[in-house]
C-alpha cells in the first residue's frame, strides 16, 4: 500500500493473489474489507474523532459506526447492531438516532477530500421512519451532494435488512478554517 501525503489518501492496495475475484480483480468483500479497516485504523483510536460519540472507537458507550468506501465517487457504508444505552430501552432514543445518521456524511466527504480535513456538522435535518431497535442490524450509509467553498453537503440514512429506509439525514458540514 501507498500513501499519497499530500492528499491522505490511500493511493494503491495490492492484494495478495490468493484473495482474487473475477479474472484480474481483487475478492470485492476483501478488498472492501481491508479499506475499511484501514479506514478505521486511521480514524483509529487517536485523532480528533476518537471520543466521538457517533464514530469514535475510543470509547465503549458511543455507537461505533464506522463506515468505508464503497466504490470511487465518495458513498460509505457499513454494517451496525445498535447498543443498548444507558438510556435506551429496547428502542435507541431519538437524540442517539440522530447521532447515529451524523458521522457517515463526514466519512463520505473524507472519502473525497482526504482524511486529513478538518471539518464538522454545522446544520442536519432528519427524518426517523422507524425507531431503530436494540440488537438489530443495520446499514448505515452516507453520500456527498456538492460543495460550496468549505461548505460540504451530504446526505445519510439508515436501513433494516430487509432494506428498508428506518432514519434519513440531510447535512451541511463545515471544513474548519486554518489560523
Amino acid at each position: 500500500m501507498t500513501r499519497d501525503s499530500r492528499s491522505e489518501r490511500i493511493e494503491r492496495l495490492i492484494i495478495d493473489p490468493r484473495y482474487n475475484g473475477p479474472n484480474t480483480s481483487g475478492n470485492g468483500g476483501w478488498v472492501a474489507g481491508n479499506l475499511a479497516r484501514l479506514t478505521s485504523a486511521e480514524h483509529g483510536t487517536s485523532g480528533p474523532y476518537a471520543r466521538c460519540f457517533g464514530c469514535g472507537l475510543a470509547r465503549s458507550d458511543g455507537l461505533r459506526i464506522v463506515p468505508g468506501p464503497v466504490g470511487n465517487d465518495g458513498i460509505v457504508a457499513t454494517n451496525w447492531t445498535a447498543p443498548l444505552l444507558a438510556d435506551t430501552g429496547d428502542q435507541l432514543s431519538i437524540k442517539a438516532t440522530w447521532a447515529a445518521l451524523d458521522c457517515s456524511a463526514g466519512f463520505a466527504w473524507m472519502q473525497r477530500l482526504g482524511t486529513g480535513t478538518p471539518m464538522i456538522t454545522a446544520r442536519m435535518t432528519a427524518v426517523i421512519d422507524q425507531p431503530l431497535l436494540v440488537g438489530q442490524r443495520y446499514t448505515v450509509i452516507g453520500w456527498p451532494i456538492a460543495q460550496e467553498g468549505r461548505k460540504l453537503h451530504a446526505g445519510t440514512a439508515i436501513f433494516d435488512a430487509a432494506g428498508k429506509v428506518q432514519a434519513r439525514a440531510r447535512q451541511l458540514w463545515l471544513i474548519q478554517r486554518t489560523c
